[in-house]
This record gives structure tokens, sequence and C-alpha cells, in this order.
């Protein structure tokens, strides 16, 4: 397999409030920098610029009005900035510097796509306390629930043209009572913020789905030697059955391995050894499954073309034939066709693939 060094990079690490927005920020404030890296709220956000009369009301004064506003359920994620980017409120308690600093110019910010983040920290930054011990079932249950915290949901709670009106109306009174002679600036009208985050749902709701090809095998099927011996002659790590092939901390694609319909694991496919009693694995493996997240790559062609040739390679080792997930027949053309709609679709809301918008928003 031929890897460009410049093809899969670092996999990009999702940003602090303050950095996530720092973009949209300096457009609001007219200062661009287009080299800066894309973040989910660049994307999804919706701004609202205020601009104080003098020097504006300290960060005690804005608290009070404000906090409300950011903490409230009814509108998700709220997050409010300093001209220079630097987030504002985020502390239970302000530090007497921060209760005399005044500002003339503030930038609020709400995701118009809900997240249901699971935040594993309270308002004062200190971790919640480890929990008693509890079975295995309830672990287990605990568990999912957190994997479902931690995603968007599909199709993705969107705020409303009603939610975002709401929220205008919330800020301007808050405004108001500080400073009657403040303004409020917008870069889009609600109504076009609202378009924009129903389109950017579909988009999500479509590019979320993965790319992933069917690799089947004829009896007499590949002994689980064979598979290992394959798959680690690839470079390919392993965890409870799922190989993943990695470049520098990114996951390029994975593979999963299938008897008939169900998902084996690592025990399943175990080698004899003295562990197992020398035991030959139970169960045969019918079929591969290839995973491709194409919008998490900077380079998504570049990458399914390693893809490819992975595939390629196992095909020579262990024979099978390659299908779409469906079983339907595929060529490179068409493979390539299925990449370039998500792209598309992708830049028609102006999500960059390999960014941490496109990892955030898309999985």
């Amino acid at each position: 397999i031929v890897m460009d060094e410049e093809v899969p990079q670092l996999l990009p690490t999702v940003p602090s409030t303050n950095s996530r927005t720092v973009l949209r920020l300096k457009k609001a404030f007219g200062s661009a920098d287009e080299e800066e890296d894309q973040s989910d709220l660049d994307v999804a956000g919706f701004s609202i610029q205020v601009r104080f009369s003098g020097k504006g009301p300290s960060e005690s004064l804005m608290k009070k009005s404000y906090q409300e506003i950011i903490d409230s359920s009814q509108y998700g994620r709220v997050y409010c900035f300093g001209k220079q980017g630097e987030p504002l409120f985020e502390n239970k308690r302000l530090s007497r510097a921060a209760q005399r600093t005044t500002h003339r110019e503030i930038v609020f910010v709400i995701s118009l796509i809900n997240k249901n983040d699971a935040d594993l920290e309270d308002e004062e930054g200190e971790e919640f306390e480890e929990m008693e011990e509890v079975d295995a079932e309830q672990e287990e249950k605990e568990e999912i629930q957190d994997e479902e915290m931690d995603q968007i949901t599909f199709p993705p709670e969107l705020l409303t043209e009603s939610d975002l009106k709401s929220f205008v109306s919330d800020v301007a009174s808050a405004t108001k009572s500080l400073d009657p002679k403040a303004s409020l600036n917008f870069t889009e009208t609600i109504e076009e913020a609202a378009k924009r985050g129903h389109d950017l749902a579909e988009v999500i709701d479509y590019c979320s789905a993965p790319l992933v090809l069917r690799l089947t095998f004829d009896s007499p099927f590949p002994s689980a030697f064979n598979i290992w011996d394959t798959m680690l002659s690839l470079g390919m790590e392993h965890e409870d059955g799922t190989f993943v092939l990695l470049h520098k901390g990114l996951a390029l694609f994975s593979i999963e391995l299938y008897h008939l319909s169900v998902q084996l694991h690592a025990a399943d496919i175990a080698l004899p050894s003295p562990t197992n009693g020398w035991v030959p694995n139970a169960h045969t493996v019918t079929s591969m499954e290839f995973i491709d997240f194409v919008a998490h790559h900077p380079k998504p062609m570049a990458n399914a073309e390693v893809m490819s040739n992975a595939m390629t390679h196992i095909v020579s080792k262990l024979g099978g034939k390659i299908t779409s997930e469906s079983g339907a027949p595929i060529t490179a053309t068409s493979v390539a066709s299925d990449i370039q709609e998500i792209l598309k679709r992708m830049k028609q809301v102006g999500i960059v693939p390999g960014t941490s918008a496109a990892f955030s928003l898309i999985r």
C-alpha cells in the first residue's frame, strides 16, 4: 500500500470553546484568517454582535443580565465572547479583575444544531466524584447512555425560526437593560439562519452514513490464521474484532468481520493457543465490511485509494468478491461517484473534509 505522506493528516483535536469560534469572531469583527481550522460553530453558529456605547458595562453586570440566556435549555449551546475571542461567563464566579473588566463589543454565538453533549465536569471545572460500584448490567446500560449522549440526534435537533426569534429578543432585552444605546448586528437574517440550519441537518444526516464495501467469501472460508496474518501484514491494529488502519493518529478505514449477519469479535476468531486450550476458532468468517467515514479525511479520494489497495491485497491473499453494502456490483467509478456526492453536499453547506467541524458534526 502506497501512502503519500501528504495524504493522511493528524486527527484534528476538538478545539476549546475559545478557539472553535475564533474564525467566526474574526469575520464578525472584520479580520478573517482563512488558515484557521474550521470548527462546528463556524459552520453551524448564528452570531449576534453587541456594541455598547461608551466603554461598555462590566463583566459583573453583563453576567447578571446574560447568564440566564446562556444557561437556558431552550437554546442548547450558547456562548459569549469578547472582542479578542476570549470566552466570557464560563466560570461560576468571576475573579475580581474580571468583575471590573468592561467590554465595548461582545459576540453571542448559538449553535443551530443542538448536540446532547455528556459533560463530565461541573461549572467550576471539577470532575464529579466516581459513583459507587454497580453490577455489570447497570454499568453496560450507563455506557450505552454515555455513547448516546455524545452523539448528535439524527436527524439533528434544530433550532426553529421561532427559537431564534426568541433568542434574539432575549439578548436584545437584556442588552437594552444594560445600555439603551447599544446596537445589535447580524451577519444574516433569522430566516436565512433557520434555512441554513435545515440544509445543514439534511447534509449531516446524509453524510453521516459511511462508505461501506463488502468482501464476501465462498467455501472454503479463510482460516483465522490467514486472516490475522493478512491483516497484520497490512499493519492494521485490532480491538475486539475490528481492524483499523491508522496513519499518524488518523483512522484511514476499519474492517469488521462477520459470520453470516453476525459481527464477530476477537474471541470468535482467536488463533489456537495455550490460553484457549488449543481449540480452533468456533466461527468462520463469511464476509468483511470495509468502512470509510469520507467526511473525516482531508483528502477523501486519496484515502479511498489507500482502502482500495488494501482490499486488492486482501483479495489476493484470501479470495472473495467485492460488492456494495447491499451486495450490488461496484466499480471504481461508482465508488468515486459516491464519494464525490458526499463532498458536493458538504461543500454546499460549507463543511471542509478533515476539519474539526467535519469530525464534530458528521459522526
